[in-house]
């Protein structure tokens, strides 16, 4: 019955929280179907532990109730025979009688135990999970400055499949380094490995000259403001989600980090402004508005190393182009790493790094890569096509 409850609370959240996706390839009766199986099978498994139970708990009682009649016939038997005096009969059935009595109860026990031995089991398999870190104690990271130094790093989600192999570079304080490369390129385990996520296999990530595997991972994070794919947003007010990058932030820090990432103009057009709620994962708000905040979040928790992974996907060139700029502006002794598929964002760099099957196979200006048509034919698309040049004559 667990089980199958579980199953219809997760078709239940997944098409309520996808509702716009279902809409938009019009499978709200697909999704009914399926709830409705999740349901049926729900139902079905209930009504058999209430059988079960209907069944068990009288059978129970009427074994009680028998072998009670059974030892008061045998000793009305021998009180008859003089074998056994009537008083001894009463008080052997009263100690009988307080003898079934927790036999009776761990009957109706037995039903909350199978539940409880269920959700046991699964709090067990998830428990039974090995851990992506490994609790590494030690020292607090002292502050640091922002300079990034990977140094042959190479790891693997699983044994025998490295995602980066050997992969070295650094970003010293105030560079800004684009990371570039096609889909499954391990970009984004490299932005994993500086968030403390994992260690590597072989190789050292530092910052400011200090080997993170050293030191306790809380505080490594604590060196790091990260802006990821998917900008997650609380049900608060739009100024608890940006404060939520330091939660000592005055209100006047929170408006200007708001004026960083261009949020300023849109938050202001809301009818409570920085006091909006925004909803659950920001459902109140276009994705351009939440990658927005989302950069306002890490530009106001100050950190020395700024990660921005695809930050600015949904927003249009322009915008994209003012935010860089502040960032550039308002954090110029951050080491920055931007993760990012299209030139708009990328040509704000001063130095690409090219990533590919897991290796770092080439760098250097986003304007050389550019011109690289033979060797990096995707990086060209991505970038737009290149301009045609002037005709000439009429």
């Amino acid at each position: 019955m667990r089980e199958r409850t579980s199953e219809l609370t997760s078709a239940a959240e997944e098409g309520l929280s996808a509702i716009a996706l279902v809409k938009a390839f019009a499978q709200a009766g697909h999704e009914q179907r399926r709830f409705a199986t999740a349901a049926r099978r729900s139902a079905a498994a209930r009504l058999r532990m209430v059988r079960v139970r209907a069944v068990f708990q009288p059978l129970a009682e009427l074994t009680a109730g028998i072998g009670t009649a059974a030892v008061a016939w045998a000793g009305a038997s021998q009180v008859l025979a003089g074998r056994l005096s009537l008083g001894s009969l009463v008080v052997f059935l009263s100690y009988l009688a307080s003898l079934y009595t927790p036999i009776q109860g761990l009957s109706r026990v037995a039903s909350s135990l199978q539940r409880a031995m269920v959700g046991a089991e699964c709090v067990t398999a998830i428990l039974d999970v090995p851990p992506g870190l490994k609790d590494r104690g030690g020292a607090r990271l002292p502050p640091v400055t922002g300079q990034v130094d990977v140094r042959h790093v190479t790891f693997g989600y699983r044994p025998g499949r490295p995602a980066l192999r050997d992969v070295s570079f650094s970003i010293a304080p105030g560079e800004v380094v684009a990371l570039i490369g096609p889909s499954g390129a391990g970009k984004t385990t490299i932005v994993s490995l500086l968030l403390s996520y994992y260690d590597p296999g072989q190789g050292t990530v530092s910052l400011g000259r200090h080997p993170l595997r050293d030191f306790d991972a809380a505080s490594c994070r604590c060196q790091v403001a990260a802006v990821l794919q998917e900008p997650m947003l609380f049900d608060a007010t739009i100024a608890e989600n940006i404060r939520y990058g330091r939660l000592d932030a005055t209100d006047a820090e929170v408006a200007a980090a708001a004026a960083i990432a261009r949020a300023d103009a849109f938050i202001g057009e809301l009818p409570g402004q920085y006091e909006t709620v925004v909803g659950s994962r920001g459902a109140r708000l276009s994705g351009g508005q939440r990658q927005r905040l989302a950069i306002a979040r890490a530009v106001v928790k100050a950190a020395p190393v700024l990660v921005l992974d695809e930050a600015t996907s949904a927003l249009d060139p322009g915008t994209e182009a003012e935010v860089l700029q502040a960032l550039r502006s308002a954090c110029p002794d951050a080491a920055v790493l931007l993760v990012a598929h299209r030139y708009s964002a990328v040509r704000f760099a001063d130095r690409a790094l090219v990533l590919e099957g897991g290796r770092l196979v080439a760098q250097g200006t986003p304007a050389e890569l550019l011109s690289s048509e033979d060797r990096f034919g995707w990086f060209t698309q991505v970038a737009g096509p290149t301009p045609a040049p002037p005709r000439q004559g009429g």
